[in-house]
């Protein structure tokens, strides 16, 4: 036996074996790994629901920069799948592909956006979970990216308000208001 091996507590030895035999129990009992339905049903038929951020604003745990949107500069075409394919062939290249963000449910979802189509797609596991309009909050979040500060209400069982909050200049008051009810702007108010 090596004289590192000997100096080894045993307790510290078998803390090492327990969190090592919890991993593998989770592993083998695939409880990591298991995924929630990309849809919701009703009455048997698939219903799309667009999918939000989970971590919306900017800070330091999650999102460093506020860009949300990059303009697209091509696609590589052997990493699509069937759907993003048909989406392609349809309307052709996105103009903007949102960066990768996990939702509320907490599937990693890209979006797809054509502004000139007035198109919005959402993908989950390459697979397209939301095909709707572009709607002025994913314009905000182009033209200003991420907000600094949001809040969210829920205002009727069917209508979700986000108020997005920017910061115009770091350590002032200025800022921009952004409100949105489901995606639709209905209140922009500058403060200086």
């Amino acid at each position: 036996m090596s004289q590192s091996m000997s100096r080894l507590h045993p307790a510290s030895f078998r803390i090492a074996t327990w969190a090592t035999s919890c991993v593998l129990a989770l592993l083998l009992t695939g409880c990591h790994f298991q995924k929630a339905p990309l849809n919701d049903y009703v009455e048997g038929q698939p219903l799309q629901f667009k999918r939000y951020d989970r971590h919306p604003v900017q800070d330091f745990f999650y999102r460093f920069g506020r860009k949300v949107f990059d303009i697209n500069e091509g696609i590589l075409w052997y990493r699509l799948s069937e759907d993003q394919r048909n989406v392609i062939g349809e309307f052709g290249q996105p103009d903007y592909i949102r960066r990768p963000f996990t939702s509320r449910q907490g599937e990693q979802v890209t979006e797809w956006v054509f502004l000139d189509k007035n198109k919005d797609f959402q993908f989950v596991r390459r697979q397209k979970v939301w095909e709707g309009p572009v709607t002025d909050m994913e314009k905000t979040l182009i033209t200003y990216g991420v907000p600094r500060k949001i809040m969210i209400d829920q205002v009727s069982p069917n209508i979700e308000r986000e108020t997005f909050i920017y910061y115009t200049q770091l350590f002032t008051t200025r800022h921009m208001i952004f409100s949105f009810a489901n995606g639709r702007m209905i209140l922009s108010q500058s403060a200086y």
